[in-house]
């Protein structure tokens, strides 16, 4: 079994935990939401403390990535640009179609970046990634603590 294997095999059974030095983060490796109804997505991440502006708010991010789930991949490929679908930065371009359905609503600066899904759709089914930044220092993407968003009920008609 090849290291990348081993390494993905780890992340799927325990949750999703950072390796760089003062990031990490901690939320659940899988979640299953019936189509239609809302999920909420505990999350924890922690910081480098020496990159923080105390001057600054803080910002951020959940990704969904257009790569294939269970790709075990270091960063998001560049010719599949990854979409934003909620944010605490105004004027930022999301998803059309999450801009009202799902929303961060942690405390960033206390390291909370849980977040809901509302009236959850099959598009919603995929890998999702967080990023948090703060000044001009602070900018982190957790691209290897990707969660899964799992879909049942996929084809209930209503």
């Amino acid at each position: 079994m090849s290291t990348k294997i081993l390494t993905c095999s780890f992340f799927l059974l325990t949750g999703v935990l950072s390796q760089h030095a003062g990031y990490t983060l901690t939320a659940s490796a899988f979640v299953s939401v019936q189509r239609g109804l809302d999920v909420h997505i505990p999350c924890q991440f922690t910081y480098n403390k020496q990159h923080v502006n105390n001057f600054s708010t803080f910002y951020g991010y959940w990704f969904k990535s257009k790569e294939e789930p269970f790709q075990c991949a270091s960063v998001p490929s560049q010719s599949k640009p990854d979409l934003l679908v909620t944010t605490n930065k105004e004027g930022q371009t999301i998803k059309e179609s999450t801009k009202n359905r799902i929303h961060l609503d942690g405390d960033l600066e206390q390291g909370n970046c849980s977040f809901w899904i509302n009236d959850a759709q099959l598009e919603d089914e995929g890998s999702y990634y967080f990023r948090v930044e703060q000044g001009n220092i602070l900018k982190y993407s957790f691209y290897h603590k990707t969660l899964q968003v799992f879909m049942t009920g996929k084809h209930l008609l209503y």
